[in-house]
């Protein structure tokens, strides 16, 4: 296994604004980390870095404590699925994936039975003797997978690896390689726009925000306890409500008579009809829409737009009465001047 350690890491391109700035990030080894963000936060950027293949304007990059900063990505040894395929057009299935264990000069029964394991786990066993040319855009995206992790390797950086999956094959995905990580001993640095991935496979979140960090946590922890206002709008979806604390019946004695932004999660506020109950809050509808399990419903209430849920078969039309109530346990306070969260 290897441990990954960016200490005051810095990147420009071509006098442009800077892509990082001043990045310090701790991995240890046989962690998975996800890197999550914005598009042009620098998190594709911090994987090219680690790789080797950019070199960084300032700081030093460090594998298992030795710098690295001078050295190839062949000498760095690490393994990268791209977000583009980057396969051998003209080699097949079978041998784009053995390809590096070729290289490393790995003894032909062992690549014929690794090629065949991962190929079969990754379902794409059946086109072994398939070009890249005849494969679908997910096939090759798993093609381009079962090269970068049949090599084993202690480190292995993923850059949106499943973006051109539909979506019952990227759950699929998602469980494979979080089992051949629990199963392995590598360090993953996966980079993802998908927030369902970041919350569901890694041990620890990195949340970036025009190249700077702005969170490094559990998943669970970076959804409950966000560290301020960007992370809590950033993860989670239907998107959490952000409102002034007059906008909804917050006791005084919560906020201590502090301006607060109040956040409170889609689920954590129950929409319905008829009468108002104890806490609630009357509003009209401005749209609902059913999922099936459930109904979310955006209220307007005092000027502003709140998402909560309801029970399926509450499907109101717009412009009807409906009332909200908060599960005022799990409320969120944001200073408004600093968007720091507020300890409770």
């Amino acid at each position: 296994m290897i441990s990954v350690r960016l200490t005051g890491i810095q990147k420009s391109f071509s006098r442009g604004a800077p892509v990082l700035r001043d990045i310090n990030l701790e991995v240890p080894a046989g962690a998975f980390y996800t890197l999550v963000g914005p598009s042009g936060c620098g998190k594709s950027t911090i994987l090219n870095l680690v790789a080797g293949f950019e070199r960084p304007t300032a700081g030093e990059i460090l594998l298992n404590g030795e710098i690295v900063n001078d050295r190839s990505p062949k000498e760095r040894g690490a393994a990268m699925v791209f977000q583009s395929y980057a396969l051998y057009p003209h080699l097949d299935v079978y041998r784009n994936i053995a390809f590096p264990l070729q290289v490393a000069g790995v003894g032909k029964g062992e690549i014929d039975a690794r090629v065949r394991e991962i190929a079969a786990r990754l379902e794409i066993d059946r086109f072994l003797d398939r070009k890249p040319r005849d494969l679908s855009g997910g096939q090759r995206q798993r093609v381009a997978l079962g090269r970068a992790l049949v090599r084993r390797t202690k480190l292995c950086l993923f850059d949106e690896p499943l973006s051109n999956l539909d979506p019952s094959l990227r759950e699929l995905m998602r469980g494979e390689i979080k089992r051949l990580h629990e199963e392995g001993d590598s360090t993953y640095l996966y980079v993802t726009h998908d927030q369902v991935e970041a919350l569901t496979m890694s041990d620890q979140m990195v949340v970036l925000e025009s190249g700077v960090v702005q969170q490094v946590a559990p998943p669970r922890e970076v959804y409950k306890r966000p560290a301020n206002m960007f992370v809590a709008g950033f993860i989670g979806s239907p998107r959490i409500n952000l409102v002034r604390a007059g906008t909804v019946r917050i006791p005084e004695g919560m906020i201590g008579g502090r301006e607060v932004v109040v956040g409170v999660r889609p689920e954590d506020v129950f929409v319905g009809g008829g009468e108002v109950p104890e806490g609630g809050m009357r509003g009209r509808v401005y749209v609902a829409e059913p999922m099936g399990a459930s109904t979310w419903v955006t209220l307007e209430i005092a000027g502003e737009r709140v998402i909560g849920h309801a029970s399926a078969d509450f499907i109101p039309r717009s412009g009807a009465e409906a009332w909200a109530r908060l599960a005022l346990e799990r409320v969120l306070f944001f200073d408004p001047r600093t968007t720091k969260r507020i300890p409770r």
